[in-house]
């Protein structure tokens, strides 16, 4: 089953209109051709580098500790699946769904790098969104 993402003009627009609570980490990707992130086509998957000093939007610049990680762990504990954005360059944003953690693996980048990956699967039923607290 392939699903088409939802199209907002901006990023903001994207997260208002979707009701995200304040306290939910946005896992948002940039469209780079140095990104390291990375979507199946079928939308089913996304791998998301961790948080850390970037070179580039999803290109680490450096060693990242997995203590850094904490604000995207503590939000999949609290709400089981996370919002997943694509920003464009022009600003144009894609809203792919929501979804939950699947595996965290140390990573190195080309440089020699090592960073934290996260893979995230799609949840189905994913039309709904969190109402604002």
């Amino acid at each position: 089953m392939h699903v088409n993402p939802v199209i907002y003009n901006t990023f903001e627009e994207a997260v208002d209109c979707l009701n995200v609570p304040s306290d939910t980490f946005i896992v948002k990707l940039v469209a780079s051709s140095e990104s390291l992130d990375r979507v199946r086509e079928d939308l089913r998957v996304v791998y998301k580098v961790g948080i850390g000093l970037m070179k580039s939007p999803g290109h680490p610049s450096g060693n990242q500790l997995y203590h850094r990680q904490f604000p995207i762990i503590t939000s999949l504990q609290k709400y089981k699946s996370l919002p997943v954005l694509r920003v464009w360059p022009d600003g144009t944003t894609e809203y792919f769904g929501r979804y939950k953690y699947d595996e965290i693996c140390p990573r190195l980048s080309p440089e020699g790098f090592k960073y934290y990956e996260f893979k995230l699967q799609r949840v189905w039923n994913s039309n709904h969104t969190h109402v604002k607290s």
